[in-house]
């Protein structure tokens, strides 16, 4: 095996290449420590679309391990070995080489992903529903420390984890143009709201689905529709429920 120059004490070494980066990644002989050599991606998204008003993106590291497969059960299920951070229009980003912790035996599971969310500020003059904002988040590589499925099945050892990659799909989101309805994605749910206006009451909304968080101040609840609150004031809400289906704050 070729290694890379300043990883001489590396067992393995794992470079992929994906749309907008590539990464390489080592491990040394006893898999107790990890060494993220390079890792670019640049994201060029940014402005492609009419009325787009903000855009932001993040690319991150990741590091797993399947709970039934540890050799230390005190090893962290997921931790993050970078995060690029929320970055705003079109750019590459990249950290130095890192070391990080590995847990003493084959299995643990190095990834790259990233997310993105963007705004909409189009006029109302496109019929019933407005498209405010979408995103969307992707696994970029999935890299395995220790033998492949197939290695640990030829020599008679257990099965390496099972982790898959992830992938969510664009989400898009619209208000009516009377807002009184959401289309989130392709399915419409009636859109109600107290003590703010159309304008705040949308933006919240779009929050709490592109994220899947409630937005800072607010707490929600998730049980057939979506109910979220101003803590402290409950009075003030947003919510979202299928057409017909009893408000979640009645």
């Amino acid at each position: 095996m070729l290694l890379l120059p300043g990883v001489a004490q590396a067992s393995e070494v794992h470079s992929e290449t994906f749309p907008g980066g590539a990464v390489t990644v080592s491990a040394n002989d006893g898999f107790t420590e990890g060494k993220l050599e390079s890792l670019t991606y640049a994201f060029d998204s940014c402005g492609t679309e009419e009325y787009e008003s903000s855009c932001k993106w993040e690319v991150a590291a990741h590091l797993a391990s399947e709970p039934t497969k540890r050799c230390n059960p005190a090893t962290p299920g997921v931790q993050t070995i970078w995060s690029s951070g929320e970055q705003s229009g079109n750019g590459t980003v990249g950290p130095p080489p890192l070391s990080f912790p590995l847990e003493g035996c084959p299995g643990q599971v190095f990834s790259v992903s990233y997310s993105y969310t963007k705004t909409f500020n189009p006029p109302p003059k496109e019929g019933e529903w407005i498209r405010l904002g979408e995103g969307g988040s992707a696994t970029l590589a999935f890299i395995i420390f220790g033998p492949t499925w197939q290695e640990t099945i030829e020599n008679g050892s257990p099965p390496a984890p099972t982790f898959q990659p992830n992938f969510t799909p664009t989400k898009t989101f619209a208000v009516s143009l009377d807002c009184g309805s959401l289309a989130l994605n392709s399915t419409r749910y009636a859109f109600a709201f107290q003590r703010m206006g159309c304008h705040k009451a949308s933006n919240l909304a779009r929050i709490a689905f592109l994220t899947g968080q409630a937005p800072n101040g607010y707490a929600c609840r998730r049980k057939g529709s979506v109910l979220c609150w101003r803590q402290g004031q409950p009075q003030k809400y947003f919510e979202w429920r299928r057409p017909g289906a009893k408000p979640a704050h009645a």
